[in-house]
């Protein structure tokens, strides 16, 4: 089964490692290459004497608990890890890439953060306590957020309850984010791959951008 990263050895000391694809195994099966092997290949680098680090992402998310073993595996490596978005960084995606000492972002990459989410069947009883743990998703996330920007609890929260897309300009603003640069056409068609017809707050103008995946009635929005 095919990785979702790529690993590109740059010199002997520096590696870059490009996460192009939806974050973790499905949700349906056991296809897909996860964590475990993530943090094999992280190791692997290490012995060779790599010390130095760089992410690329272009993601609309994936697997919670996958993204989340690999933002703790970044985060305790030992070296320098940044990252950067080179299209657009969503849902859990956005959270490996607070991972970076420096997070960069061209000016026409995007960035997306919303609650936590999942399919529950059974009774009422079932879905109380799948309601439950998808909360202490929801506050795990907003700690990692939280070390990045410094911004308070509630803040964080409620971007994410409003399913939050962030211009460059704008996660930086809230300190998602530490270096914009110019912008990069090869962004925009980066971001214009990714399928986002899942997500409820889609900016008009990506809407107009990923015309072929999203809802016609999005479209009209002005």
């Amino acid at each position: 089964v095919d990785k979702y990263w790529k690993i590109i050895n740059k010199t002997e000391d520096s590696a870059e490692i490009l996460i192009y694809e939806d974050i973790g195994k499905s949700g349906w099966d056991d296809s897909g290459v996860g964590a475990l092997a993530f943090a094999g290949d992280l190791k692997a680098l290490s012995v060779k004497g790599v010390t130095k680090i760089e992410v690329g992402i272009n993601s609309r998310g994936g697997n919670v608990f996958e993204g989340l073993a690999i933002y703790n595996q970044l985060n305790s490596f030992k070296g320098v890890v940044d990252t950067r978005i080179d299209g657009f960084a969503g849902s859990i995606s956005s959270v490996i890439a607070m991972a970076g000492k420096t997070i960069k972002m061209p000016a026409n990459a995007m960035m997306m953060i919303h609650d936590p989410s999942t399919m529950t069947w059974g009774t009422a009883v079932d879905m109380r306590k799948q309601a439950d743990v998808l909360d202490k998703v929801k506050s795990s996330l907003i700690a990692v957020y939280r070390a990045k920007t410094g911004l308070p609890e509630e803040e964080i929260a409620a971007l994410m309850n409003e399913e939050t897309w962030f211009t460059a300009a704008h996660a930086k603003e809230k300190g998602f984010c530490d270096e914009v640069s110019g912008a990069v056409e090869a962004t925009a068609q980066l971001a214009a791959s990714i399928d986002m017809s899942g997500f409820k707050n889609v900016p008009v103008f990506m809407s107009k951008a990923v015309a072929p995946v999203v809802n016609k009635e999005e479209l009209k929005k002005e």
